[in-house]
């Protein structure tokens, strides 16, 4: 029955009905109160996704926190955390997420593309968070580089 509820949930979610999505990704974590791992992961996970898709930034922060707590290298937790984050205008957690991203899956592709979209932000507003990445290999760097010591990219 869970599977079907979530294959049903994602059916929805691709058609862009996110309330309907997260009504059967919730029915899904109910019937399975005691699950655990990598399969509730997804669905908190999931859930995440959909509420941030409807601006439900503080849902989808618990969601993926959640997620982060049943599998804690679960990286598509932590790049949706840190785009809800980045959303809310929390960059310092942002950057500790993307880190956390990072270390886990060097080469994440979405986690690369937040690293640049987290430091274009930082140069448009002045802001510094303390977290600077390469925009190409998305390797944390000191902000004073010039050069990204891991990919050569001139920053």
């Amino acid at each position: 029955m869970t599977l079907h509820i979530t294959t049903g949930a994602w059916r929805i979610f691709i058609i862009e009905d996110y309330d309907k999505a997260i009504n059967d990704f919730t029915q899904a974590i109910q019937l399975k109160p005691n699950e655990a791992g990598e399969t509730a992961a997804i669905k908190y996970g999931s859930r995440g996704d959909a509420y941030t898709c409807i601006n439900a930034l503080d849902k989808a922060i618990a969601d993926y926190t959640k997620a982060i707590q049943y599998s804690p290298a679960y990286v598509s937790a932590y790049t949706g955390r840190c785009a809800a984050y980045i959303e809310n205008g929390d960059l310092e957690k942002a950057g500790a997420d993307l880190e956390k991203a990072l270390q886990i899956e060097p080469d994440n592709e979405i986690a690369k593309e937040l690293a640049g979209h987290l430091q274009e932000i930082d140069g448009q507003n002045g802001q510094k968070t303390g977290n600077s990445f390469c925009t190409n290999c998305g390797k944390k760097i000191e902000q004073d580089w010039v050069i990204c010591p891991f990919c050569g990219t001139k920053l």
